[in-house]
């Protein structure tokens, strides 16, 4: 389907109606409708104003958890974006490597985290002041630190790093750098036979 035009002033001067002078700047006859003013790189709109940017990225997500949850209650089932699961005990098992790990695969925390869903957008103002400096840092350039995560029966499971993934995520990155540390579930003691 080709996109909807809009239709210019080629010839002749839009507020007057009269011929333009010859030589004077003309508009293309048609514009592409729908079109994206700026290329952008990522899913993240970018004004090049990173805090007001950061500022609108928070706002943005927090909208996003409390329609999910607004949807889940309105249909009646668990939408999946109550608080992130918690790990629970665990011993290493290895030691740790740096690797670039899909946020999809991160599911969980290895501590109580109420203030992010199972999809990592905040669910309230706390985390506000911390996410949106460290958005304006990655849009400025700054970059951020690699997270600090546990490997567990196939799934990741965050010790330190929550809001940098939820700036992640929200500025529509699909993965994170992180130190991930190997660990099992630990296992209860057997009674011993008497």
């Amino acid at each position: 389907m080709a996109p909807r035009m809009a239709a210019t002033w080629p010839n002749a001067c839009p507020i007057m109606g009269k011929p333009l002078p010859v030589g004077a700047a003309r508009w293309p006859v048609e514009f592409p409708l729908g079109r994206p003013i700026l290329e952008l790189e990522g899913d993240a709109v970018q004004t090049g104003f990173p805090g007001a940017d950061a500022r609108d990225d928070f706002e943005r997500a927090l909208r996003e958890a409390r329609l999910a949850r607004l949807a889940g209650w309105l249909s009646g089932r668990a939408s999946g974006c109550g608080p992130l699961p918690v790990l629970g005990e665990v011993t290493m098992a290895r030691g740790t490597r740096q690797e670039l790990v899909p946020i999809d695969r991160i599911v969980g925390s290895v501590e109580p985290m109420m203030c992010f869903d199972r999809h990592f957008r905040p669910t309230s103002q706390l985390p506000r002041e911390r996410f949106v400096r460290i958005d304006a840092d990655v849009r400025s350039g700054r970059g951020m630190d690699p997270v600090e995560l546990y490997h567990c029966d196939g799934h990741y499971y965050v010790e330190d790093g929550h809001h940098r993934i939820a700036v992640a995520r929200a500025l529509g990155e699909r993965q994170v750098w992180a130190t991930v540390t190997e660990v099992r579930p630990a296992r209860p003691a057997t009674p011993a036979a008497g």
